[in-house]
């Protein structure tokens, strides 16, 4: 799913395993497309036209790299066909961070303290700086910090621009250093494959520049960490997947950002 520069490595891998690869992008002209043994034109959610690139080749797999954009489509598919994969219900939990931010509060998880809001006076009772976030989007778009109502109001228009929702999530900011935390999750066990120190923009934007591995994290934050991961695992129920977890450390302990 996806055949852009963004999917290079994953094509180039199953590749080197033998696969006969399928690729299927809504672009015709898509940079990777003769990568790939077989490549079809078919727009990111278009579940009929996917499932009959799926019958027309006998797919008996699916995977995609770097965008979550097809993820829920992807799940439906795997759904129908029996493709080891996650739930609908995970990918969608995924997918929507006000979906995901109840997940985690349901299940006990420290994270940012944020809601939703329609407009910028929603947010009249809360304190700033404050962060805004589109709900259904990734790679940082839209995303961006707000010290007054002003503020607010012009980067909820911007966020908005990035979603297909009415209505943004905004955060509490949270002081500390920013890590991301990659994981695998298989048969109910989950494993941290590393950690990751991020070097970041200045704000009112908050873009990675940089990544130091592994972070400099004690042995107790790592250990704390991978409980954090399990714990998130569980209430996600993360399964046949890996997982990209960023997060902050303060006085207050560890808290998810997204």
């Amino acid at each position: 799913f996806g055949v852009g520069e963004l999917q290079r490595s994953i094509i180039q891998r199953a590749k080197l395993k033998g696969l006969f690869t399928i690729g299927i992008d809504p672009c015709a002209d898509a940079v990777c497309k003769d990568e790939v043994d077989a490549f079809e034109i078919v727009g990111g959610q278009d579940f009929e036209g996917t499932c009959a690139v799926v019958e027309k080749y006998g797919v008996d797999a699916i995977v995609t790299s770097a965008t979550d954009k097809p993820l829920v489509m992807m799940a439906r598919v795997a759904e129908k066909y029996r493709f080891t994969f996650y739930s609908v219900e995970t990918a969608q939990w995924s997918t929507d961070k006000y979906q995901m931010k109840q997940r985690f509060l349901e299940g006990g998880v420290s994270c940012a303290r944020g809601r939703l809001i329609w407009k910028a006076k929603d947010a009249d009772d809360l304190y700033y700086p404050l962060t805004v976030k589109p709900r259904d989007n990734s790679g940082s778009r839209g995303v961006k910090l707000c010290r007054t109502k002003e503020e607010l109001a012009a980067s909820m228009a911007e966020a908005l621009e990035y979603s297909k929702l009415d209505s943004v999530l905004v955060e509490e900011f949270i002081e500390g250093p920013e890590y991301s935390i990659e994981g695998l999750h298989y048969e109910g066990i989950s494993e941290v494959i590393q950690f990751t120190e991020k070097t970041t923009t200045e704000f009112p934007y908050n873009v990675e520049l940089g990544h130091k591995q592994p972070a400099n994290l004690t042995d107790a934050q790592k250990d704390a960490i991978r409980d954090l991961i399990s714990k998130i695992a569980q209430c996600m129920h993360f399964e046949n997947c890996p997982s990209h977890t960023e997060l902050k450390t303060n006085e207050r302990g560890i808290l998810i950002e997204d």
